[in-house]
């Protein structure tokens, strides 16, 4: 997360980049899922809510990775800003 504090008439405002990279993080993920498939691997949680992780059924093996559109999609409406404007020095 990155923060922008800029001074304004003796208040301080300060802006909060949250989810910035959530599209990024996902298409990363993809990215490195990508990378693993036909390998015996086991993935976090993380990786299962994002993504529908398919895997051979007589071996066991990872395939591929379906993304979880609705889950991303309602993840990427909560990515936004927000400020807190305050008359005290924030650290």
């Amino acid at each position: 997360m990155r923060t922008l504090i800029k001074k304004k008439h003796e208040v301080l405002i300060n802006v909060q980049a949250i989810g910035l990279g959530c599209l990024e993080k996902i298409k990363q993920m993809q990215s490195f899922l990508y990378a693993l498939r036909d390998e015996d691997r086991e993935f976090g949680p993380t990786f299962e809510k994002y993504f529908f992780l398919h895997r051979d059924k007589e071996s066991g093996m990872f395939v591929y990775a379906e993304p979880k559109l609705q889950v991303i999609r309602d993840e990427l409406e909560l990515c936004g800003y927000f400020a807190i404007i305050t008359s005290e020095k924030m650290n």
